[in-house]
């Protein structure tokens, strides 16, 4: 009330000015709430609309990085020159030694290096025979760990297990290569013989991380935002955090709101 009796105890020129005042700031101050309001919303769209299109090119890369990678390991299963030499029985050659060292030397400077040829983003390749000690190997480092066998490696016995199915195997360390171990992410498979059906050898490719790290490095500064991917059982075996990987990916779907993901 004495706010009111101050108005009208006002000059008629300082009531039409108040009157003025509060009729255009009010207008003012809605069409500015509005045109904030609308103006977030475009941006925020187009914000989306610019992710989403980063996550179906990186997705699409991605697809085509897992794709290769699959599409190497099959490459030996076509020569029959490799298939013959890992069916091999060396006790019954009567110059098993020097029969070994040619071998060894095809596999390396023909498979291996054709292998490594037509895909550059592999680090290193090894073949585990069935019949023989010898493992058949080829890299871009001389270093070899003779003392280092996968046979009680999670991984291997997931190979053995698929059979001819490759098997996508997640970040972790190749120990047999180096002498130091690497990060790679790999492939492996079972070689069978196609005539007799037996298990002649295990396959494994192993692939440079870094080629991988270069298609989520668009996103890298964005700290709300990770990317991984996931095999076949929805188990992550790449991540831009590493504390997900060999995790279950649906039990991490409901902590990540944006997630760019590809599966095999």
């Amino acid at each position: 009330m004495l706010k009111w009796k101050r108005f009208r105890d006002r000059s008629i020129r300082q009531k039409m000015f108040m009157t003025y005042a509060l009729l255009m700031i009010v207008p003012l101050l809605l069409i500015s709430i509005s045109f904030y309001t609308y103006a977030m919303s475009i941006f925020e769209t187009r914000i989306v609309k610019s992710f989403e299109e980063t996550n179906l090119q990186m997705i699409s890369t991605a697809d085509a990085f897992v794709g290769s990678m699959i599409k190497s390991s099959e490459q030996p299963f076509y020569d029959e020159n490799l298939m013959t030499i890992l069916a091999k029985d060396y006790s019954k050659s009567a110059y098993e030694t020097f029969e070994k060292s040619m071998d060894f030397r095809y596999i390396s400077d023909n498979v291996f290096k054709n292998l490594m040829t037509f895909n550059p983003s592999i680090d290193s390749i090894l073949i585990y025979p069935e019949n023989s000690s010898l493992i058949y190997r080829r890299g871009y480092n001389t270093t070899f760990n003779y003392k280092y066998t996968p046979v009680h490696e999670l991984w291997y016995q997931q190979i053995i297990d698929n059979m001819e199915k490759p098997v996508l195997i997640g970040l972790h360390e190749e120990k047999q290569m180096y002498t130091k171990p690497r990060k790679v992410l790999s492939v492996g498979r079972v070689l069978v013989d196609a005539d007799s059906y037996q298990k002649v050898g295990v396959l494994l490719v192993n692939f440079r991380v870094d080629q991988l790290e270069k298609l989520f490095s668009g996103l890298d500064n964005k700290r709300d935002v990770n990317q991984f991917i996931v095999d076949e059982q929805g188990t992550v075996i790449f991540s831009t955090t590493p504390g997900m990987i060999g995790k279950i990916s649906r039990s991490l779907l409901r902590k990540f709101s944006r997630i760019v993901r590809t599966t095999i």
